[in-house]
């Protein structure tokens, strides 16, 4: 049984939702701006790691002496090049045309980002982790029969807080995901479908 001035503060909640203002032409355009630094510094920032985990796996495939944490390096720096690749391509924020609707152009580019964010596993985090296992087996393999029950546990714990640490990342996106597209349902609720 639910108490009836539960459905009342509900009923309240969802009309003060779909009874909010109508953000202005210049609030639209100032969150644009503001997404679009946003995105810049998102995309920098992601191309100054890729970079530096690139040159550290380039100088592994000389230095490291198993012939799969060579491979395993080579597959991480290609990884680095592609997720480069698919932020350039898909994850540059774009600029208005000049007789586009502000409110159209942002709710675009919101929608860009949003669905962006929601693959991100798929296109930022799954191409890492083959490089990263074969890296960890090849170090695993190296050490001779007496002395691998400490690295497997090693490797374990590497792998425990590898996956934590992009369990993590997934998480973020698709929250950020979730929320991109919260505030597209705000944007396109007070006015109709856009």
């Amino acid at each position: 049984m639910t108490d009836p001035n539960d459905q009342d503060l509900q009923t309240l909640w969802q009309e003060a939702a779909t009874n909010s203002p109508v953000p202005t032409a210049s609030e639209i355009e100032a969150r644009a701006k503001r997404l679009r630094s946003r995105l810049l510094w998102r995309n920098w920032f992601a191309y100054i790691s890729c970079g530096f985990t690139f040159c550290v796996c380039a100088v592994f495939t000389f230095i490291l002496p198993p012939l799969l944490c060579k491979l395993g390096a080579a597959l991480v720096c290609a990884a680095c090049v592609f997720i480069v690749a698919v932020l350039a391509w898909r994850g540059h924020p774009r600029r208005a045309d000049t007789g586009e609707d502000c409110v159209a152009f942002y709710i675009s580019e919101l929608r860009r980002q949003s669905d962006l964010m929601q693959w991100a596993w798929l296109w930022y985090i799954a191409p890492m982790v083959p490089g990263m296992f074969l890296i960890m087996l090849g170090q695993a393999l190296q050490v001779p029969p007496g002395r691998r029950v400490f690295v497997y546990l090693g490797f374990a714990a590497t792998a425990v807080v590898t996956a934590v640490i992009f369990g993590w990342a997934i998480w973020k996106n698709l929250r950020t995901a979730r929320r991109l597209d919260r505030t597209i349902q705000g944007l396109t609720r007070p006015n109709g479908d856009l």
